[in-house]
């Protein structure tokens, strides 16, 4: 799951490198340093004695994984309201004097 968003995250990292650079522009994106830090967090944890055993750690990831989601819900509903909100508002400016929704239509 780790290793994923690593790669998703250079991925991200290189669509907003098109996006401000042009598509002409190569972008390169290493993702090795993240994959080095990954690698050194697993080998320090593989040290732990009896890690499999930890009952805190499911419950720790069971949260980590609820606040993630609601997070990511969240921001889904601000940009969707958001956009319905605009929505209105440019349906609204249809209605006035032009001159009145020159400043919002910019």
């Amino acid at each position: 799951m780790l290793v994923h968003r690593i790669h998703a995250r250079s991925a991200i990292r290189r669509a907003n490198c098109f996006h401000q650079k042009g598509h002409g522009n190569p972008c390169k994106i290493s993702s090795t340093p993240y994959m080095i830090i990954f690698g050194v967090a697993e080998i320090f944890f593989s040290q732990i004695p009896d890690f499999d055993q930890i009952s805190w750690l499911s419950i720790l990831a069971a949260v980590m994984s609820f606040t993630y989601s609601s997070i990511g819900l969240g921001l889904g509903i601000i940009q969707v309201i958001g956009i319905y909100a605009t929505f209105l508002q440019v349906a609204s400016c249809k209605h006035q004097v032009i001159s009145q929704c020159h400043n919002f239509l910019r």
